[in-house]
């Protein structure tokens, strides 16, 4: 017999389990589920325009309340172009605005790249968020562009956890 414990919404007493749904049959999870999926992307196809100095939303993501993991990868095209700094980072207001960046978890920075019809690119490390309501996640760029064309795209997914 497993004893009763209930920290919150989650009751298991006598071997069921109530309040944790989720999947187990290898299927996706419902929406509002634990293990739901969210994902949003633009193919390398559909790139946008990157310009000096400016943030540059690539693509974004919806999520309803709850607790969410939420990681991105990112990918510039470079075309004889010289980059002083490249950041990515996810975003809590569309266009221009970095609203909601913070600099400890959602972003890379690298520098000094001089490429010529080359890709670069990096991933945004996994970040957990907490949000009481619909609220939408972008993913964006910013680059300092000395030199050349540079097109952007991406994807973001979102997990959640609770």
């Amino acid at each position: 017999m497993i004893p009763k414990y209930n920290p919150g919404n989650v009751a298991i007493t006598g071997g069921t389990i109530t309040g944790i749904t989720g999947t187990t049959d290898g299927s996706s999870a419902a929406a509002g589920k634990v293990g739901e999926v969210i994902t949003g992307s633009l193919a390398s196809g559909s790139a946008v325009s990157i310009l000096n100095a400016t943030v540059t939303e690539i693509t974004s993501i919806t999520l309803t309340a709850g607790h969410w993991l939420i990681s991105g990868v990112d990918a510039a095209l470079l075309a004889a172009a010289t980059v002083g700094t490249f950041e990515s980072f996810l975003a809590t207001a569309s266009g221009t605005s970095s609203t909601g960046k913070t600099e400890q978890n959602t972003q890379h920075s690298r520098g000094g790249l001089t490429l010529s019809n080359n890709t670069t690119g990096g991933s945004i490390p996994c970040h957990y968020v907490n949000i009481t309501s619909t609220t939408t996640y972008y993913l964006k760029m910013l680059l300092s562009i000395s030199a050349g064309t540079v097109t952007g795209y991406g994807s973001l997914s979102a997990l959640r956890i609770r």
